[in-house]
């Protein structure tokens, strides 16, 4: 659940910083939020044993993939 509140905070923050929300210093406050995603993810695959490097070298080779098609 930690993890969909770091994606929202981010969201939320983005928002702001496009000027669609108010929220003091979100700029400031992004890269923090934004550092809390990826180690969410590695938390995450970690305790249900994704080989996360595995997956992500599948996901980009399957883009590779997709964009030499067109």
């Amino acid at each position: 659940m930690g993890f969909v509140g770091d994606v929202g905070d981010v969201a939320k923050l983005v928002m702001a910083i496009d000027g669609r929300r108010e929220i003091p210093d979100a700029r400031a406050a992004l890269g923090d939020e934004l550092a809390d995603c990826p180690w969410s993810v590695l938390v995450l695959a970690d305790r249900y044993g994704v080989d996360l490097a595995a997956e992500f070298r599948a996901m980009t080779d399957g883009i590779e993939r997709h964009l030499h098609e067109s």
